[in-house]
C-alpha cells in the first residue's frame, strides 16, 4: 500500500491510498475523480484505453472500484476532505509515474484526437493544456442545451507545475509561474446525464 499526504492552504490531512497499480510510466495519465460511477465506468475505460487511466475514488459504495480494476485501471482511494482538485495536485506533483497528467471528471468528455495532441505537447515542450469547457444540460425529452465557460480552464500538466487554489472553488487548478509555458487549448464537454456511451 502506497500512501502520500499533502498540506496546502486550508486543506490539511488529505491523502491518496493506492489500491491497484497498472500504470506503464510512459503514457499520458488520464486522472479521473470518481464516486459511484458503476453505470459509466466500463464505457470510460473502453474509450480511453490507450492512455493510463488513474481513478481517484471518493469512497464509492457500488462496483466502481471492482469494475475499474478488472478493466486494468489504476485506483487510488481519496482520504480527508473530498475536494478532487486538491487530490489531483497531490497526485500530479508527487505520485505520477509518467509525469504527464490530464484531469477530468467522470461525466466529462474529451476526444481522443485532442488528448493525443495534449500528450504530444506535454511530452515535447513546457506546456499547459487548457480546455474550452461546454456544459451540456439534458432534461427529460427536451433537446440538450449548452453553454461555454470562460475563461479556458487548465487541465493538463507536467509534474511539478500544478497548484491548488482553495480560494477559487470552480477554477481551483492553477499553475506555478516559475517558467514560461506554451498554452494548448482543446475542447472539453461536461455531460449532465447519468450515463453516456462514448464512441
Amino acid at each position: 500500500v502506497s500512501q502520500s499526504r499533502y498540506e496546502n492552504g486550508n486543506l490539511n490531512n488529505i491523502g491518496l491510498e493506492l489500491l491497484f497499480d497498472n500504470r506503464s510510466g510512459n503514457r499520458l495519465e488520464l486522472v479521473l475523480q470518481v464516486f459511484n460511477e458503476e453505470s459509466r465506468i466500463d464505457s470510460l475505460l473502453s474509450y480511453y484505453y490507450e492512455f493510463d487511466i488513474v481513478l481517484l475514488d471518493g469512497g464509492s459504495t457500488d462496483r466502481t472500484r471492482e469494475l475499474a480494476i478488472n478493466k486494468g485501471a489504476t485506483v487510488f482511494n481519496r482520504t480527508g476532505p473530498h475536494v478532487g482538485e486538491s487530490h489531483f495536485v497531490l497526485y500530479l506533483n508527487g505520485l505520477s509515474k509518467s509525469r504527464l497528467c490530464f484531469y477530468m471528471m467522470a461525466d466529462e468528455f474529451v476526444s481522443l484526437e485532442d488528448l493525443r495532441s495534449a500528450e504530444y505537447f506535454l511530452r515535447t515542450e513546457d506546456s499547459l493544456v487548457c480546455v474550452n469547457k461546454t456544459e451540456w444540460m439534458y432534461c427529460n425529452r427536451e433537446p440538450p442545451s449548452s453553454r461555454r465557460s470562460k475563461p479556458a480552464l487548465v487541465r493538463g500538466f507536467r509534474s511539478g507545475s500544478g497548484v491548488y487554489d482553495s480560494s477559487s472553488f470552480h477554477n481551483s487548478l492553477k499553475y506555478s509561474h516559475g517558467k514560461h509555458y506554451r498554452h494548448i487549448v482543446i475542447e472539453l464537454h461536461h455531460l449532465h446525464i447519468k450515463s453516456v456511451a462514448l464512441s
